[in-house]
């Protein structure tokens, strides 16, 4: 089918093209309203990095820097991993007083988001209720990590063992915005009316 014969199916069907796209948006435009209604929250961004709680000093094979960076970045990759433990997480609200009783598994697992983006450097990601408690969850999930990690030396007996050290978390109140919603409303509108038509077209073809 050539592209006029498109065209004129369009401009015969427009009514039934615009119509999914005005839901498409109505929707959109509903939902922003609905979540910006609704008590406001925060995102909070970690920047934690992995270094050492002592220095030694050595000409040993297994201290040689490649091997230390190597190390700390399974470290930082252990400590991504916790962050998807509920166990962990579960520690993590405990400590500030936050009950997580009420959360399923899958919930806790995803309440942090962690990456690392370097051997010694990790992003981690959560939303909190109050600029309160992103801080107090920023300082207990330091805590909580340390702590595991102390445990994990509890055998090894090093003194040159990891700790996680944090910058001051980036705090920003959640809204949803007219950007996040109109190109995305307006795209699925467009989708679904291209397809609305041409479906129309075919049954009335039949």
């Amino acid at each position: 089918m050539e592209l006029r014969n498109f065209l004129k199916i369009f401009a015969k069907g427009w009514i039934w093209f615009m119509i999914p796209v005005f839901l498409a948006v109505g929707s959109g435009v509903a939902y922003k309203q609905y979540r910006n209604s609704r008590p406001v929250s925060y995102q909070i961004a970690l920047l934690l990095n992995v270094t050492r709680s002592g220095i030694q000093v050595t000409d040993a094979y297994r201290y040689d820097d490649f091997y230390r960076l190597q190390a700390d970045e399974r470290f930082a990759d252990t400590v991504v991993r916790w962050m998807e433990s509920p166990r962990i997480i579960t520690n993590i609200y405990n400590e500030t007083g936050i009950v997580s009783g009420g959360i399923d598994l899958k919930e806790l697992s995803h309440a942090f988001k962690a990456k690392r983006l370097s051997s010694q450097m990790i992003d981690v990601r959560f939303n909190a209720e109050s600029a309160r408690e992103a801080q107090d969850i920023s300082e207990s999930l330091v805590k909580t990590i340390n702590d595991e990690s102390k445990q994990l030396n509890q055998y090894q007996k090093e003194d040159n063992w990891f700790k996680v050290i944090v910058d001051e978390p980036v705090i920003k109140e959640f809204k949803v915005r007219w950007k996040d919603v109109l190109p995305i409303s307006i795209a699925s509108g467009v989708f679904l009316g291209i397809w609305v038509v041409l479906i129309k077209h075919y049954l009335k073809k039949d």
